[in-house]
């Protein structure tokens, strides 16, 4: 992406939230306008093409990404919240209609991954699901603001999948997974090699899930978080400067081995600190002191660490802070 100067979906929804979660006002009205101009030339829908050219309006992937749009609202009603102004939420209503129009699978209630025709398998066999996009927080505050959906039917109907999904194989997530519960490759050829293990797109269950519990001490949520650390403390010996940190473990050991990575990325520390969150309180104490020794690595593919360690951070140090 870099390479093209693009501006990819997911990188401005992470963006609002942390400028939110900063209370950086003037970045978040800057990030907000940059999605607002680009939806409103894609003009189709209010959901953010995936990759444009970074200022400018051509659009290199034009579909959807669910977790963009899921964070992009989600930093809209907070702002809503905390501001009072009508403009958050009128903005944030019209990208969660879209969302749940183009990325709601309609009798599974399971979130889809886009708004393209290639993840609308429609509940088959061939319907890939990402857990990481899973945002329940996200549902919630739907919830509150747009009662003429049911979110929060669609924010059960997701635990329940990610309770069979977890309680299927190892213990961990795979990144992709299948409408019976089942680790599956993603039709857009992106995880042939990978789909199986808790990867790059499931190093983000730990932050949404703990997120959760964080504000709303969900059973369902702890039921996860504890199971996800009761296999990394057994993995570990409960060493949380254990390079056991820094493996990505595979769902289902027949589908594929483990991954050894040469360093624990500090994205990986994190996510494996706040399994603690609802039941170890050492753990958690100890991994976020950790965790608090890391610094930004700052290269030319260091996007994706970088921002996650930040996020992870600021949840664990109790910067995301409810505005009602």
């Amino acid at each position: 992406m870099k390479n093209r100067a693009c501006t990819i979906s997911e990188g401005i929804g992470y963006g609002m939230l942390l400028s939110y979660f900063n209370n950086d006002d003037d970045a978040f009205f800057r990030l907000w306008n940059y999605n607002r101009a680009i939806r409103e030339y894609n003009g189709s829908t209010n959901l953010m093409p995936r990759i444009v050219e970074s200022f400018t309006h051509n659009i290199v992937e034009a579909e959807s990404a669910s977790e963009a749009d899921l964070d992009i609202a989600t930093a809209l009603i907070l702002m809503y919240y905390r501001s009072g102004l009508e403009p958050y939420k009128t903005d944030a209503l019209a990208i969660i209609n879209d969302l749940w129009k183009d990325e709601v699978e309609p009798n599974s209630k399971l979130i889809l991954s886009g708004n393209s025709s290639i993840w609308h398998g429609r509940g088959g066999s061939e319907t890939a699901y990402n857990l990481g996009y899973f945002s329940p927080v996200a549902l919630r505050l739907f919830a509150q603001i747009d009662p003429s959906h049911n979110w929060n039917g669609v924010l059960d109907a997701m635990y329940t999948y990610m309770a069979k999904v977890q309680d299927s194989g190892t213990g961990v997530f795979p990144d992709w997974s299948n409408a019976t519960g089942v680790a599956a490759k993603p039709p857009n050829n992106s995880a042939n090699n990978t789909y199986f293990r808790f990867g790059e797109e499931g190093v983000r269950i730990p932050w949404r899930i703990a997120w959760d519990y964080y504000w709303y001490q969900d059973s369902r949520a702890a039921t996860v978080l504890n199971k996800l650390n009761n296999f990394i403390v057994e993995k570990t010996s409960g060493n949380v400067k254990s390079t056991a940190l820094g493996i990505n473990y595979s769902w289902d050991l027949s589908l594929g081995a483990d991954k050894t990575m040469n360093v624990v990325a500090g994205m990986w520390l994190g996510a494996w600190c706040s399994t603690g969150i609802a039941g170890n309180a050492s753990w958690l104490n100890d991994c976020t002191t950790e965790l608090n020794t890391k610094e930004l690595t700052n290269s030319t593919s260091s996007y994706f660490n970088d921002i996650l360690l930040v996020m992870y951070s600021m949840l664990l140090n109790g910067m995301f802070l409810k505005p009602f």
